[in-house]
């Protein structure tokens, strides 16, 4: 849409120049439209803007690099919150992950991921894989190994500490157990929500409602509950990656419309995309932005945060302006549903 506003914007102020070739002057105002000069430089203007748009990939590394290279807290990153208390300068250490999340307001995760792999082929930042082994906490016969993509600016020097620091919290919040701990406790928050809302909660981790089972994959819903004669099949995602779009996919466009339901995602974040495309079913995604841990990890959570700024907190709820926006949400969903049936 930019790109055509510029293509029409430059039309437009040829048409003036060729006019003011044959009548400097409106006939009918009687005023000067513009000088030739003045026409000629806007339209020259226009036109090296146009070829000057930076492509998404250069802003990223630039982004990346000035943040990598911040000496003073500048960056807009540390603007966030309480960051700029944060342990993190241009000298800390940062793993693949955490900047691809740290820099997901603007960027694709595929992007940033792009930008570090070429500023480290320009020789701009530094790159290394750190392995680490581990007993198994199932078989302690086998031992894991860890791989962990490492980056840091050509100012960080004798890092050794703080990369042991900053794995030993990466591989504590990693585990399998964790993860799991982690993702039920995202459904704890948005259960507590249900129920605080009297939602009637129908099924829990079901494809099935009102005598009708999705078959077609073995993918289920988190939730399915309604109030007010409304139905929402409900998705939850308390982690730093993203959906699949496949799994998206089919439990927004194939699950809910089978079983008649509205699709709602209540996920930590999620690319722009999907936030419109949900609306073709008339469903909506919430956005909570920080992952929530359980309360009892405070402590960790809290040093995890100063090492690295992810966006996380230890909470036994969604935040409130989440939870206010889906009651808000619904009862905009209740008020159609009256207005449909009493035209109906």
């Amino acid at each position: 849409m930019r790109g055509f506003q510029v293509r029409r914007t430059i039309e437009i102020y040829k048409v003036i120049i060729s006019k003011h070739n044959h009548n400097s002057t409106d006939n009918n105002r009687g005023n000067v439209l513009v000088s030739k000069e003045a026409a000629a430089k806007i339209l020259a203007n226009k036109e090296a803007a146009a070829k000057k748009k930076i492509p998404i990939i250069q802003q990223a590394k630039k982004d990346i690099l000035d943040f990598f290279n911040d000496e003073t807290k500048s960056h807009y990153i540390y603007q966030f919150r309480d960051n700029q208390n944060a342990n993190v300068s241009f000298k800390s250490v940062f793993y693949l992950m955490q900047i691809k999340v740290l820099f997901e307001e603007k960027y694709f995760y595929s992007i940033t991921d792009k930008a570090l792999r070429e500023l480290v082929k320009e020789g701009k930042i530094i790159n290394w894989i750190e392995t680490r082994e581990h007993q198994d906490p199932i078989d302690e016969k086998k031992t894991i190994k860890m791989k962990h993509s490492l980056f840091c600016s050509l100012s960080a020097h004798y890092f050794k500490r703080r990369v042991k620091s900053l794995l030993d919290k990466v591989e504590f919040f990693s585990t399998d157990q964790m993860n799991k701990a982690v993702g039920e406790w995202g459904e704890h928050a948005v259960e507590f929500m249900l129920l605080k809302f009297k939602f009637d909660i129908e099924g829990k981790h079901t494809n099935e409602f009102q005598g009708k089972k999705w078959t077609k994959t073995k993918n289920d819903l988190d939730f399915i509950a309604s109030k007010d004669g409304v139905t929402y099949g409900i998705e939850v995602k308390n982690s730093f990656d993203d959906i699949p779009d496949p799994e998206f996919n089919i439990k927004v466009f194939g699950i809910c419309p089978y079983l008649g339901i509205i699709p709602v995602c209540i996920f930590r974040f999620t690319r722009y995309d999907n936030l419109t495309k949900i609306k073709q079913v008339n469903g909506r995604v919430f956005v909570f932005v920080s992952k929530l841990f359980p309360t009892g990890l405070n402590q960790q959570v809290r040093a995890f945060w100063n090492e690295t700024l992810l966006p996380i907190q230890t909470a036994m709820e969604l935040p409130e302006k989440t939870r206010n926006q889906f009651i808000e949400w619904h009862e905009s969903n209740v008020e159609k549903k009256l207005t449909e049936s009493s035209t109906s």
